[in-house]
């Protein structure tokens, strides 16, 4: 009997090990178990415009996919209790401090649906970011007011289908991935991804989305046992051209990664121009139109700042530009390496500079460890590369555009978690098979233990700085 059961522990430590070197099935237990605890703990509102995406999310919710208007003010209206809540909890407060009971008495404020209120976007990118990403929230949001469940469940239940959506991107972006499997799993691990991730923010459903695009592009191009791209493929491809296209801008550029599947694979050189072409126009039927309905809600936010005088200034003086794009990569560089790897709430949790750093090496050595049979070309991935600095080098201009006052030397408004979901192609350059290095147990164990203590550390920080 005895031996019998050492049997049965031994046969099911042997599964759980053998499934945990999976990596799609350890990021879906970790990511789980870390994103449960950290949409639990993390109070309401602190993450960065949580309280914003939270009424945007409400107002299409109720069908109001454009914002809505009020005083030539662009905004939503949402009921007068979600504004008791973020006041109980201190959501759009600072540095400041909560007890428990101030959570816990926030379940006792009812939804009051029909007494409403309405709140300017101000000018933040909020105004202008597609349906897309809210759908997971704006879904649960729905269902919890047909119940007329509270403001702060409404909150909670919102973070947790963004987190399910989030996991289940990630997890078909792992899956499908042929290359660099452990480094998608670190950069979703992310102290900062999983704050994003665990919250009613748009980055959490952008990062699943990009992330996915990434891995399928990669493996429609170099995944050595796909010969040929079917049908399904193209469908496949369009849905998530029309899906980026319809969400946070601009990663609906990642569609460009297309030029790296092999003209060989597709039936035809014109079928290949021709899928591209739908793909590109795809794209262009949406955004195009969605910015054009938006209208007058671009304009900006203080007298300082105007989209139209600073477009015309840098066609103007070229020079000057990449003048202050120089300065401004010099003066935050290290500011925006922390705010990478996490710095979380409204970015005034900060991690010890030790583990950011710590996180950074791991990321470079898992990329440059992790490898297998797949070949990954000198050009395939100068051209990843390229498309990664060009949307990187489009998001700082949208912000220098839209966000930084006229001749500013440097440019405003760029966090660097908005680098996240383009981060696989940055690490793509590390990709090798040169270092010969086959993972053992040892491998796993310190991969598995390292995520945790970073993670763990990061909940401590956040329950220390807001409790």
């Amino acid at each position: 009997m005895g031996n019998t059961r050492k049997i049965k522990s031994s046969s099911l430590a042997g599964t759980v090990t053998r499934l945990l070197k999976i990596p799609q099935i350890a990021f879906l237990i970790l990511g789980l178990l870390f994103g449960i605890i950290m949409l639990t703990v993390n109070p309401p509102g602190r993450t960065a415009d949580e309280s914003l995406h939270f009424i945007k999310a409400y107002g299409i919710s109720r069908g109001h996919v454009l914002p809505e208007w009020k005083d030539k003010k662009a905004g939503t209206y949402f009921p007068r209790s979600f504004l008791d809540l973020m006041v109980k909890t201190g959501a759009n407060e600072t540095g400041s401090k909560l007890e428990v009971e101030d959570i816990t008495s926030s379940f006792k404020i009812p939804l009051k649906e029909p007494v409403k209120v309405f709140a300017s976007y101000g000018y933040t990118g909020i105004i202008a970011y597609p349906p897309v990403p809210y759908i997971p929230s704006a879904i649960a949001i729905a269902v919890g007011r047909l119940f007329h469940l509270t403001p702060i469940v409404l909150l909670y239940a919102g973070r947790l289908c963004n987190l399910l959506a989030w996991l289940a991107l990630v997890y078909l972006a792992i899956s499908i991935t042929p290359v660099l499997k452990w480094t998608f799993f670190l950069l979703a691990l992310m102290p900062m991804t999983m704050n994003e991730a665990a919250s009613l923010a748009a980055d959490s459903i952008t990062i699943g989305l990009s992330f996915l695009a990434i891995a399928f592009f990669f493996k429609l191009s170099m995944d050595q046992s796909k010969q040929s791209i079917e049908r399904k493929d193209i469908y496949i491809l369009l849905v998530l051209a029309a899906v980026l296209a319809f969400a946070k801008p601009p990663y609906y550029l990642l569609v460009f990664l297309f030029v790296l599947i092999p003209v060989r694979k597709f039936k035809s050189k014109k079928e290949y121009l021709v899928v591209f072409a739908i793909m590109l126009l795809l794209v262009s039927f949406i955004v195009i139109p969605w910015n054009m309905a938006l209208g007058e809600t671009m304009t900006g936010r203080l007298p300082t700042i105007s989209p139209g005088d600073q477009l015309q200034y840098v066609a103007t003086h070229p020079l000057s530009f990449f003048k202050v794009l120089i300065t401004t990569i010099d003066n935050y560089k290290e500011e925006w390496i922390a705010e990478f790897t996490g710095k979380l709430g409204w970015l005034e949790v900060a991690l010890p500079t030790w583990l950011v750093y710590a996180y950074l090496f791991m990321l470079i050595s898992v990329a440059a460890l992790d490898k297998d049979e797949t070949k990954v070309h000198a050009k395939e991935k100068a051209y990843s590369f390229v498309v990664m600095l060009s949307i990187f080098l489009c998001i700082l201009a949208i912000n220098y555009l839209t966000w930084t006052p006229l001749r500013n030397p440097t440019i405003e408004g760029f966090q660097s978690r908005y680098f996240i979901p383009i981060a696989p192609l940055l690490f793509l350059l590390l990709y090798n098979q040169k270092i010969r290095y086959a993972k053992s147990r040892y491998f796993y164990v310190f991969l598995f233990a390292f995520t945790t203590l970073a993670f763990t550390i990061a909940m401590l920080r956040i329950t220390s700085f807001y409790f």
